[in-house]
């Protein structure tokens, strides 16, 4: 009696499947997916993101300038006009703190306080070599571009 409904049920299950569609299958033989909103988390995600990397570079861009009414802001600033970074900024603030520059963006006015405040503050301050080329490097870079601008 099994034997003979196993060919039944393969020719009735055959036939389901050729001429049959899957919904008319029941839901366990049914494909399911579980419909996820993922998707559509990412697509509001993207512009979100877009807009916060936007202000981000917006607020670098356009960031307050360093508050030059203090002496160590507007020396940051003038080394930000003349592109002097790192270790030549710091080697200038401590000649300025060294030689008692008050503000110390002073030292940019003139190449005869610059020489004097080096002056001062290499008698507290023993350089070594590559500092002492440093400090010439820094005063041709700040008062030869100043010839160059005008």
């Amino acid at each position: 009696m099994i034997d003979s409904l196993i060919p039944k049920m393969v020719v009735h299950g055959f036939h389901l499947l050729a001429d049959g569609r899957i919904n008319d299958l029941g839901y366990h033989f049914q494909n399911s997916s579980s419909r996820s909103s993922i998707a559509y988390y990412a697509l509001l995600m993207v512009p979100i993101i877009a807009a916060i990397a936007g202000y981000s570079v917006y607020q670098f861009n356009n960031r307050p300038k360093y508050v030059i009414n203090t002496g160590e802001g507007l020396l940051r600033e003038l080394c930000r006009a003349h592109r002097i970074r790192g270790g030549h900024l710091l080697l200038l603030m401590a000649i300025a703190e060294t030689a008692e520059v008050s503000p110390p963006g002073l030292l940019f006015t003139a190449p005869g306080l610059f020489d004097e405040a080096v002056k001062k503050a290499s008698e507290q301050i023993q350089f070594s070599i590559a500092e002492r080329e440093a400090i010439g490097q820094l005063k041709r870079q700040i008062f030869e571009s100043d010839k160059v601008k005008r």
